[in-house]
């Protein structure tokens, strides 16, 4: 039941997200495509394929946190939202989380993350919460029950009968 009520929200959280970031989001974090895969699936260029998942990433963790406040749950992302406003060291490393969390971040810009994260508790709350709630999306198991499943089938099987008839006929 709780594990339910946990999809439920990850599923509205997610529903949430603006279409463009969605997208990316579920491709990545539930499909399991990569960056350089979603880019050329799309057209879109890798670096815009990150921040595009940074930012619903970090609008997931933000519903996410949201729901626990108005459920009275007390959540590792309510606890972040709580932290005291973040310097401007703070403000640089968060751009990179996501490419942190990805294993992206190489060599200096690496263990200067390690470095600040060892030294600055509100980061590395902001960081578990983040986590917590890319964790959550990619554990997320929507239930499907065949009568659901099938609906959105015929319905699509009747357009794409409708549309094959609309064609014109081929000369013989």
């Amino acid at each position: 039941m709780l594990r339910s009520e946990r999809d439920q929200g990850v599923r509205e959280a997610v529903l949430k997200i603006a279409p463009q970031y969605r997208m990316v989001l579920v491709l990545h974090d539930r499909e399991g495509l990569n960056t350089a895969e979603f880019a050329r699936v799309t057209g879109l260029r890798e670096a815009t394929v990150r921040v595009r998942l940074h930012r619903a990433r970090l609008m997931l963790r933000q519903h996410l946190a949201r729901r626990g406040k108005a459920k009275g749950v007390a959540q590792i992302h309510a606890a972040a939202e709580a932290l005291p406003k973040r310097s401007r060291h703070c403000r640089q490393m968060f751009a990179s989380l996501s490419d942190y969390m990805d294993g992206l971040v190489k060599d200096v810009r690496y263990r200067d993350m390690e470095k600040h994260l060892h030294e600055c508790q509100p980061c590395v709350a902001f960081l578990d919460s983040l986590m917590s709630a890319v964790e959550q999306c990619r554990t997320y198991q929507p239930s499907c029950d065949i009568e659901s499943a099938t609906k959105p089938r015929k319905v699509l099987v009747e357009k794409y009968q409708a549309a094959v008839a609309a064609l014109p006929k081929a000369r013989a």
